[in-house]
């Protein structure tokens, strides 16, 4: 080896060394909250509130009184909105300590860990507070007020709505998420919500002596959470609404163009609607009069399925495919049926439709989405519930992105050894929407 490189080598270990034995161990304890001269409490509002409420002035900028504040905030998420007593009082210190004068509650109405409803598996409904829960959020509120910092309450974050809430049992088809879609519009969620807020934020804080709904230490109150109907149009979540929700949003839509445009002509010359005629059939081999020729299926992992043609087997006599899970999973694309090669465009309006039946009461999904990397879904992904008997099923749909590699996808079957039938299947340029 080269003499003067290894030169080089011996300095940077030998500088590397030097730089090590420098370093020393650097902690910053969660209870330190002695005065020194890196303490910034001073420059809080002790307690908060005392100037008043907080307002925006006619700059945009925060305001107490006639004072600008600005605002350095940390976000407590979940179980920790709700600290032991004997650690709320040093953790507000300690915040007032780092200058923070906010803290963010969030997801105090989570449900995969303690929250305002309790601990999870010990409540039934979400419309009951935990006892317990309130008191150690009133002790830390008291406590953060205490050391001049504001606080920011969240209402709709992570809330589990369920049956026991006076929701239709279709609800927990839908995860936690996707269960707040709803709650924009369907009138008894609604109603859930200001039920919610008007308890929380009437009550008596038995440590500050004050109403919530006249605490000037409360600075903020968000109302929801990074959801709303846009937010569920783009996700997808629209398209798998249970029957119960998607009816009454069908409703209320309906009601709201009549209000607009009185004629349905009218609506057409807005420019806000489509109505065209049905174009040729764009998927091949419908009929299954060619076997599987042009059809995909898809099993993966531990799944199971077994795919044939029932001659005459499908709705008024037609061929179907029928699909028999074998062994299940819990991953809804384990088990897939498709056309691929579909050429969609989204400025376009298409109609699917298709008779399904299974074995039993059972719901699936039906997509348009990439049949390719990123597989993301294009604009629909609707879910379907079916019966024992042959169903007809029909969607208008705009897809959300062009693509040249699109696919119709079955999927979501594998979760219960169920047998299923789809005959009569098209999609068409073409619809009403």
């Amino acid at each position: 080896m080269n003499k003067k490189f290894c030169v080089i080598i011996l300095y940077f270990i030998l500088f590397i060394t030097y730089m090590f034995s420098q370093t020393f161990y650097f902690y910053l304890p969660w209870d330190d909250y002695s005065q020194n001269v890196v303490d910034l409490s001073f420059l809080n509002h002790k307690p908060a509130g005392q100037y008043g409420f907080v307002t925006v002035g006619n700059d945009g900028h925060f305001y107490i009184g006639s004072e600008r504040i600005k605002f350095l905030g940390v976000n407590f998420t979940a179980a920790s909105c709700f600290p032991q007593k004997t650690q709320a009082e040093v953790i507000a210190r300690r915040l007032a300590k780092f200058g923070i004068n906010v803290v963010r509650l969030h997801f105090l109405d989570n449900m995969w860990g303690f929250s305002i409803f309790g601990y999870p598996g010990t409540y039934n409904n979400t419309r009951s507070f935990n006892s317990e829960a309130l008191d150690r959020l009133d002790y830390f509120i008291a406590k953060l007020k205490e050391n001049g910092i504001y606080v920011n309450i969240n209402l709709l974050v992570g809330r589990n709505f369920m049956p026991g809430d006076g929701l239709p049992s279709s609800i927990d088809n839908l995860d936690w998420k996707q269960k707040q879609v709803p709650a924009m519009f369907y009138q008894t969620m609604i109603d859930l919500q200001k039920e919610y807020a008007t308890n929380l934020l009437t009550r008596l804080n038995p440590y500050t002596n004050t109403y919530y709904n006249n605490e000037p230490a409360i600075a903020f109150v968000e109302i929801v959470n990074e959801q709303g109907l846009v937010h569920g149009w783009l996700d997808g979540t629209i398209d798998i609404l249970p029957q119960e929700f998607s009816e009454d949003l069908r409703v209320k839509w309906n009601n709201w163009l009549v209000d607009k445009y009185q004629t349905h002509q009218n609506l057409l010359s807005s420019g806000w609607a489509i109505d065209e005629p049905l174009g040729p059939e764009i998927l091949r081999n419908t009929d299954f009069s060619q076997g599987f020729q042009y059809w995909g299926q898809e099993v993966h992992d531990v799944a199971k399925a077994s795919f044939s043609i029932v001659n005459g087997g499908g709705y008024g006599g037609s061929n179907a495919v029928k699909i028999v899970i074998e062994n299940t999973s819990q991953t809804s694309w384990h088990v897939q049926f498709k056309q691929s090669n579909l050429v969609v465009f989204s400025t376009n309006v298409y109609t699917l439709s298709f008779y399904a039946k299974a074995d039993r009461n059972i719901s699936i999904n039906v997509q348009l989405g990439m049949d390719h990397e990123p597989w993301n879904i294009l604009g629909f992904n609707q879910l379907i519930n079916l019966t024992t008997y042959y169903q007809y099923f029909t969607f208008t749909l705009m897809p959300s992105a062009d693509d040249t590699n699109a696919r119709i996808c079955f999927t979501n079957m594998c979760r219960e050894l169920a047998t299923y039938y789809f005959s009569n299947i098209s999609f068409k340029k073409g619809g009403s929407i």
